[in-house]
């Protein structure tokens, strides 16, 4: 009987298992959305997807999560987490692979591990596997020549029983990968929400999410900013949410040191920095590298507020370096091109992004911050201030009426200038011109308290400017710059009814002009025009008179009678000559000034409406037979205020007080009330209750009120005036307070500041 031959000893089957680098994180914030998108494209057969955006947005964590969670509910699924930031992170997850696998002749000295590991991934009988790719920044990583000109990418198989799932900061890269942008998802920062629930998790205590949460939004949201934010605070007992934030807004060498502190991180990567602003640096530095005009572009960027960045500023910005480099001869369309190349290439790194509208929207206010810490650190803070300084002054319009669309989109991005004292003196000039015009600008808009300050400030810088220039000519030019901008703060202290000291710098102004320029350059008579209508705001008719006739006179025959100076000059002296009771003269010289802006502005320039204002004024001046003309003439040029300018601009008020004067002559009382009420609630709001022309629509509104028999009404919005001083100068308190009023009332009426036409800028 023959012994049976003993059987082979059966080899069991390999239990899929998961290479992950590090346990599940029990600080990891759900972000659902994006887990069960990957979760469902992964379920595709041979699908590749990719999880994009910026360093430290948080892609790893959640392709962690993930995979994690993947291999919790799919255990016959392998996973395997490949590092490939370099090509010798690839190649040493490949072999780690290779050796969990135990294949064989993985260490044979003539052996491709690389495409060892590629023909097992690519049989399909070894079963289901997802790949998570992590780190792929590089173009060069994946797709230049290696092992025998192969390149990295050849050893990732398309197989009906694998996926794979990449983190990328770049874009393009992600896109060749899976073979499609379908297939990607940009990885923004957190929620609001979710931020603090990072914030909460991460910290020992949290003693107030009221802090905690404005925290959160200074650090932009984005999960390792406040990752390092909770380790710097857990570090220290007496270091609390609040303490931090104080140190973070403290000053940029405090806030530098806080965003490039990092302690190490488990569940990130050993080669990962650990401060965001390592992490970011590495993107800006792989930029430079990949195209520095880009790299140009993105350094200025850091200077404009994050959001609507203007593409034709940004146009403009390309036309002045070729000007800079003396290559001027580049054509709108080369300049356009190179924009689209520079901008793609920061989309594509997720830094900006192109909204609806055409125009840039930066990702994260926090990124601009490290852009310009990063500059520093490489000595090119001066040169874009200056690339950004002269940019600003180049871009920012006059502020006159036709610019207010380019002022409105470029005054957020001007901030920069007030909050940054420049390295570089020469920059200084620069500063206050863009102040200046931004200053007029809000002047005209009727934003008076911003105008000051902006304008307040310009003074100070030219002041300070002035003093240190070194040659009696260049001392010159910048005492006719800082002319220029007491000229506008002049007039805007004219508004706001501050006369004296109005008039103190018109005649400075004036002194400085004759000597300087003499007395028929168009900057003198400019500031022989401020100075009348400060004179006519104070009842000097005049004076007023005789400087505005000499005025016009001069501009009539140097420029011509249809200039837009002039005729502001012909509407400003008609307000005068109306305040002297001469109403037909006033009007002869109203309407050739409506005319003449009718004809080279327009029917809806602010200019033209203001025009047809005065001359709706000086109708109802000229008794009841004209009030049908002038209350026509004064709702249109209501309408047409209200729609340029706002209902709450000071123009748009007074021509509801306007009408509110004529309806109450007229009889009409009850109209009469309800726009004198408007126009003093808008005036006592934007310019105060002792603002002349707050007084003058309370002093009708009380004059309307009596006539209605509402006595007690009356009373006690005069009581309101008692003890109220006037300009600093006369106090209601021990007067009649009704005469007080109707005597400002009266004063007023004949003066009508608000009808003077502001001239346009010098």
């Amino acid at each position: 009987m023959t012994k049976p031959k003993p059987s082979k000893k059966s080899i069991p089957a390999r239990k899929p298992f998961a290479i992950i680098p590090s346990a599940p994180n029990p600080d990891f914030v759900d972000r659902s959305e994006i887990i069960a998108w990957v979760s469902t494209e992964c379920q595709i057969p041979g699908r590749r997807v990719a999880l994009v955006g910026l360093g430290g947005i948080g892609k790893s964590q959640i392709a962690m999560e993930y995979a994690h969670k993947l291999h919790t509910e799919n255990p016959h699924t392998y996973v395997f987490w490949v590092h490939a930031i370099t090509t010798a992170t690839f190649e040493q997850a490949y072999v780690n692979i290779a050796e969990r696998l135990n294949l064989p002749s993985r260490h044979r000295s003539k052996v491709d591990t690389l495409d060892l590991v590629r023909r097992w991934l690519s049989n399909e009988s070894n079963g289901k596997w997802t790949m998570i790719l992590d780190g792929v920044d590089d173009m060069t990583t994946s797709f230049s020549p290696c092992r025998g000109n192969k390149f990295l990418s050849r050893y990732l198989p398309r197989t009906s029983n694998g996926s794979i799932l990449i983190t990328s900061r770049n874009k393009d890269v992600a896109a060749r990968l899976t073979g499609s942008y379908k297939h990607i998802w940009e990885v923004h920062a957190m929620t609001q929400d979710e931020g603090l629930q990072l914030l909460q998790k991460k910290l020992l205590h949290l003693e107030s999410k009221h802090s905690a949460a404005e925290l959160v939004e200074s650090l932009s949201s984005i999960p390792l900013a406040i990752t390092q934010a909770a380790a710097y605070i857990n570090r220290s007992p007496r270091m609390s949410t609040k303490l931090y934030l104080q140190e973070f807004r403290a000053n940029q060498m405090t806030k530098t040191f806080l965003l490039d502190w990092g302690v190490r991180d488990l569940h990130r990567d050993d080669s990962a920095s650990d401060s965001l602003i390592s992490t970011l640096n590495n993107t800006f530095e792989q930029i430079q590298e990949l195209n520095p005009s880009a790299a140009d572009l993105l350094s200025l960027l850091s200077y404009f507020s994050p959001q609507d960045i203007p593409v034709k500023t940004l146009l403009d910005y390309h036309k002045m370096v070729d000007e800079f480099n003396r290559d001027p001869s580049a054509s709108h369309a080369e300049h356009h091109l190179k924009l689209v190349v520079d901008l793609d290439i920061l989309t594509t790194y997720s830094l900006v992004k192109i909204i609806p509208d055409g125009n840039i929207r930066q990702t994260l206010p926090l990124v601009g911050f490290c852009i310009q810490n990063w500059l520093k650190s490489n000595d090119k803070t001066v040169e874009y201030q200056r690339k950004f300084f002269h940019l600003m002054e180049k871009s920012f319009p006059s502020g006159d009426y036709e610019t207010w669309k380019t002022c409105q989109m470029l005054m957020p991005h001007i901030q920069s200038l007030y909050e940054t004292t420049p390295e570089a003196q020469h920059l200084s000039r620069v500063r206050a011109n863009v102040m200046t015009k931004a200053a007029w600008y809000m002047t005209l808009r009727g934003k008076y308290k911003e105008a000051g300050m902006s304008i307040k400030q310009a003074r100070i810088i030219r002041e300070e400017v002035e003093r240190t220039c070194e040659t009696r000519n260049t001392k010159m030019d910048r005492k006719e710059e800082t002319l220029g901008t007491l000229s506008v703060l002049s007039r805007l202290l004219r508004l706001q009814g501050k006369y004296r000291e109005a008039e103190n710098i018109c005649r400075q102004a004036l002194h400085w002009r004759y000597m300087y320029l003499g007395k028929v350059h168009p900057n003198t008579l400019s500031s022989q025009e401020d100075l009348a209508s400060v004179l006519c705001s104070q009842g000097r008719y005049g004076e007023a008179e005789e400087m505005s006739r000499r005025t016009l006179d001069t501009r009539e025959t140097t420029a011509g009678t249809k200039d837009r100076r002039t005729l502001a000059t012909m509407s400003n002296l008609a307000t005068i000559l109306r305040g002297q009771g001469r109403s037909l003269e006033a009007e002869q010289l109203e309407r050739r000034a409506l005319a003449g802006r009718r004809e080279i502005l327009g029917l809806q320039n602010p200019e033209t409406l203001l025009s047809m204002q005065n001359l709706s004024a000086i109708l109802h001046a000229r008794g009841l037979e004209n009030d049908n003309e002038a209350l026509e003439m004064g709702c249109q040029a209501h309408q047409g205020l209200e729609h340029k300018l706002g209902p709450q601009h000071p123009d748009t008020l007074t021509s509801i007080h306007n009408i509110a004067s004529i309806l109450h002559t007229r009889g009409g009382l009850d109209r009469a009330e309800t726009l004198y009420k408007r126009a003093q609630q808008g005036r006592q709001e934007l310019l105060g209750l002792v603002h002349p022309d707050t007084l003058a629509s309370i002093s009708g509104l009380v004059s309307v009120l009596r006539g209605q028999g509402k006595d007690a009404e009356a009373a006690a919005m005069l009581r309101s005036l008692e003890s109220i001083p006037m300009q600093g100068e006369t106090s209601f308190g021990g007067l009649d307070a009704m005469d007080a009023a109707l005597n400002v009332a009266n004063v007023l009426q004949t003066q009508r500041v608000r009808h003077q036409v502001v001239e346009p800028s010098e």
